[in-house]
C-alpha cells in the first residue's frame, strides 16, 4: 500500500497540474447539449450532464477523461466530478452520484446491497448493468480501457451490480445519496467500495484489490477529452432465469438440502451450482445446520463452502442466527500459544453426559528485562463462566488483565465495546451445534471474531 500513499501525497501536485475545468463553460456547453438531445428525441428524459431513455431503459452519462495513462492504477472506472480521485480513475461525469441512482431507479430498478464486512457480508447484491464508453462516435465496452494485472491482459467484459445503497434524508423530507456527500464519489468501483452507485461483481476488498486493476493500452490519452458513459440493463433471453438465484443450504445428516428439499450429496450439490453458473447466475446462500448434525460435519461442510465460494461458484449472505462458516475454519497454527502473534481468550468446553462444562482461559505475555529471549513468557489466568449472570463481566476482567489495563480505561472500554476481540473455542466433537450456540451466546456483544476447533487441543 506504500504506492497508493506515495499517490495519495501527491494529489495536490496532480491536482495543480491537470486541466483546468471552466465550470460554468462546461455547464453551458451541456446545457446546448441537452437542447440539441430533446430536439432530436422527445422521449428523452434530459437533464444536465444526463439523459434517460426509459423506453430502451438507457441512460447517457456526459463525462471526461482524467489525467490517467496507461498502466496506471485504476482504483474506479468512473468518478463523480468533483471525487478529487482524478489520478486513479479513467472517467469522471458530471451528473451527481444521487441524479445517477435516481435515472436508473427510474427504469424500475430496485436498490441492491453493498458489503458489510462488521455484518459478515462480503458480497454485493443487486441488479447488473453494461458500461460502455462513446468517444469520437465509437462505442465499446469500459472494461476495454481497464488492464487486469491478475490474469495480464485487459479486461474480459463484464456488467456491474448497481448498489444505491445508503441514503441520507433532507429537512424537506427528500433524500440523497450519501455518495454525494461521503466517501470517494465513486460511480463505478474497481474494488467493492459501499458507497459507490455501481460496484464491480466480485469479492474485491480495497486492501486486496489495489493495483489489480491499471488502465489499458486502450486509454484515450487525452485530458479533459469529451465521451458519453451508456448505461444499460444487462441483456438477458426472456427464457433466462433471474441473475440472483437466492437459495438456503441447510446441513443435515442425510447430506445438504437446497430450499427444503430433499437433501444431495455434495457432488450433485457441486453440479447444482455449476448449472447455476452455466446460466450465468450468482448464487447467494444462507446458510443453516440441522441440529442433529455433528461439529465434525459442519467444518467438513465449511471447508467445501470455502472452496466453492473462492471459485465463485457461491456467495455466501451473513448468517442468521447462526453461526458465520468460517468460524469452523481455525488455522492449526493457533493450536501452539508460543507462535500465536497475539493471545486471545480461550474457552474451552467439554460435555459429560449431557452436561456442558466451560472454563475460560486469559493468556498474558510478559517480557521480562534484560532478556535476551525474542519470545515473551507466557502466564496464564483460569476464569469461572459457569454463572451465567455474571459472564460479560468475567469476559471483561480477564480481557484487562492479559492487557494490564483497568476495566475503566476508555481505549478499552471502546475496544471491547467494538466486539472486535478475538476469541478461540475448544469444542468437543460430541457437542451440538444447538448446544455450541448457547455456550457463544454470552460472547455475542463481546467478540464477534470467533474461531472454532473442533476435537483439538492445545499443543503446548
Amino acid at each position: 500500500m506504500k504506492s497508493k500513499a506515495i499517490l495519495m501525497l501527491l494529489t495536490f501536485v496532480t491536482t495543480l497540474l491537470a486541466v483546468e475545468i471552466d465550470i460554468p463553460a462546461y455547464e453551458a456547453e451541456l446545457d446546448k447539449l441537452a437542447e440539441v438531445r430533446k430536439q432530436k428525441n422527445t422521449r428523452l428524459v434530459v437533464e444536465r450532464g444526463i439523459a434517460i431513455d426509459v423506453e430502451k431503459k438507457e441512460i447517457i452519462l456526459d463525462a471526461i477523461t482524467t489525467e490517467i495513462t496507461e498502466k496506471g492504477i485504476s482504483e474506479f472506472a468512473v468518478i463523480s466530478l468533483n471525487s478529487g480521485h482524478d489520478y486513479e480513475a479513467l472517467f469522471k461525469v458530471y451528473a451527481t452520484p444521487t441524479a445517477i441512482c435516481k435515472a436508473i431507479e427510474s427504469l424500475g430498478t430496485k436498490r441492491g446491497r453493498s458489503v458489510d464486512y462488521s455484518t459478515l457480508c462480503f458480497w454485493s447484491k443487486g441488479e447488473h448493468f453494461s458500461v460502455s464508453v462513446k468517444y469520437n462516435g465509437v462505442e465499446r465496452p469500459i472494461t476495454d480501457y481497464i488492464f487486469d494485472a491478475v490474469k495480464n491482459q485487459i479486461m474480459a467484459p463484464t456488467t456491474f451490480i448497481y448498489l444505491g445503497a445508503k441514503w441520507n434524508k433532507q429537512a424537506d423530507g427528500s433524500e440523497t445519496f450519501a455518495g454525494d456527500s461521503e466517501g470517494p464519489g465513486s460511480i463505478i468501483s474497481m474494488y467493492n467500495e459501499p458507497l459507490s452507485v455501481f460496484d464491480i461483481p466480485k469479492n474485491a476488498p480495497q486492501g486486496q484489490a489495489y493495483e489489480k486493476s491499471l488502465v489499458s493500452k486502450n486509454v484515450i490519452g487525452i485530458e479533459g477529452a469529451k465521451v458519453e458513459i451508456i448505461i444499460r440493463p444487462e441483456a438477458r433471453p426472456a427464457s433466462a432465469p433471474s441473475r440472483n438465484n437466492e437459495i438456503t443450504v441447510k446441513l443435515t445428516k442425510e447430506g445438504l438440502s437446497i430450499n427444503s428439499a430433499p437433501a444431495i450429496q455434495p457432488v450433485a450439490f457441486v453440479e447444482y451450482l455449476n448449472e447455476r453458473q452455466a446460466l450465468k447466475q450468482d448464487t447467494y446462500a444462507q446458510l443453516e445446520y440441522a441440529a442433529d448434525v455433528s461439529l465434525t460435519d459442519i467444518s467438513g461442510m465449511a471447508a467445501l463452502i470455502s472452496q466453492l465460494e473462492v471459485k465463485e461458484l457461491i456467495k455466501v449472505e451473513a448468517p442468521i442466527n447462526q453461526i458465520y462458516y468460517k468460524a469452523f475454519l481455525p488455522q492449526d497454527a493457533w493450536l501452539k500459544r508460543s507462535e500465536r502473534l497475539a493471545q486471545p481468550l480461550e474457552l474451552h468446553l467439554t460435555k459429560q453426559a449431557n452436561a456442558v462444562g466451560k472454563k475460560l482461559i486469559a493468556i498474558k505475555e510478559i517480557w521480562p528485562d534484560n532478556s535476551e529471549s525474542i519470545n515473551p513468557i507466557l502466564e496464564q489466568k483460569e476464569y469461572d463462566v459457569s454463572n451465567a449472570g455474571t459472564i460479560k463481566d468475567v469476559i471483561v476482567q480477564a480481557e484487562a488483565w492479559k492487557r494490564d489495563l483497568s476495566i475503566d480505561d476508555s481505549v478499552f472500554k471502546n475496544y471491547i465495546a467494538s466486539g472486535q476481540a478475538p476469541l478461540l473455542v475448544f469444542a468437543p466433537i460430541d457437542l451440538t451445534i444447538e448446544e455450541l450456540k448457547h455456550e457463544l451466546e454470552p460472547f455475542k456483544s463481546t467478540h464477534k471474531n470467533v474461531f472454532i476447533f473442533v476435537g483439538k487441543k492445545i499443543i503446548d
